[in-house]
């Protein structure tokens, strides 16, 4: 199967079906966490099989190195840390 070519009036329509912008009115801040929702949440409660609890979290290199050249550093504004 030979996959189709998307000329410039099929991505727009693409993105006219998939944009959020607002969708949840004018002021709206939250996106398509507006999904997210009482109902939903209390569904979600009822898949937990285990309770095993899994972080999100994304570790961040604090130390240089030649794949990461800006290392993540904090400074502490009322510990009177400076930029460097």
């Amino acid at each position: 199967m030979t996959p189709s070519i998307l000329n410039d009036k099929d991505v727009q329509e693409i993105y006219k079906k998939i944009n959020n912008w607002g969708r949840w009115g004018s002021d709206d801040e939250r996106g398509t966490l507006n999904h997210i929702t009482p109902e939903r949440r209390l569904h979600a409660a009822t898949l937990i099989q285990s309770g095993l609890s899994v972080s999100c979290g994304n570790a961040m290199d604090t130390i240089p190195s030649p794949m990461n050249t800006l290392p993540a550093q904090h400074y502490m504004v009322a510990a009177g840390d400076m930029m460097p």
